[in-house]
């Protein structure tokens, strides 16, 4: 269940920019660019976490146990999300050892009026992988979940710069820093449409 509502925590909305107010008091700058929890990035949107077209995750063996969040958003509503998730895995004939649930999504995004974000993916694009030592899961599956982030507002630190906070329900504030502006992201346009994806 704890996986299940990981999983579901994402987001999507129509393009409405004329009720968002970008001041001091709320949003410093625009939502443009690459945002990551982790102060070193080191799980970014772009080419080097996830490959959609031939469905693999590649993550640097020194951070295999550092959880790690990463939103692109561009000005003209286009987004894309990578997630590494370290797991500690036990199966039933004894197997304990650590792997990871990987996330990776792109897509549109819309801002509502009631100041929520919503995030739309390219369905065919969408992967998740639970990478597991003890061999009882080792599979990239299609991935595509809608999802709704209630609350988010972007403030000015003197030291690091902007940071983005997604509110969301159930769960921590979640605080990113920015990475990069311009975004760097993998093509802003479906990727594997008609294509058939093995797993």
């Amino acid at each position: 269940m704890l996986m299940h509502a990981l999983l579901t925590t994402i987001i999507s909305a129509p393009f409405i920019f004329g009720q968002i107010v970008y001041d001091k008091d709320h949003n410093v700058t625009s939502l443009r660019g690459t945002w990551s929890t982790t102060s070193d990035g080191h799980v970014l949107t772009g080419p080097n976490f996830a490959n959609p077209v031939d469905s693999t995750f590649s993550i640097p063996e020194a951070y295999t146990k550092i959880t790690s969040w990463t939103y692109s958003f561009t000005d003209d509503g286009f987004w894309e999300q990578c997630t590494y998730l370290p797991q500690h895995i036990r199966t039933e004939d004894g197997c304990a050892s650590s792997g990871a649930a990987m996330i990776y999504q792109h897509g549109t995004y819309q801002l509502n009026s009631d100041g929520s974000m919503t995030l739309t993916p390219f369905e065919q694009d969408g992967r998740y992988e639970l990478r597991d030592p003890c061999g009882a899961m080792n599979k990239t599956l299609s991935y595509a979940v809608i999802g709704h982030i209630p609350s988010w507002s972007i403030d000015m630190d003197p030291v690091v710069g902007p940071i983005l906070h997604l509110v969301r329900p159930h769960v921590p504030v979640q605080t990113l820093t920015q990475a990069y502006d311009p975004p760097n992201m993998l093509p802003t346009r479906p990727l594997t449409e008609g294509m058939t994806i093995q797993s």
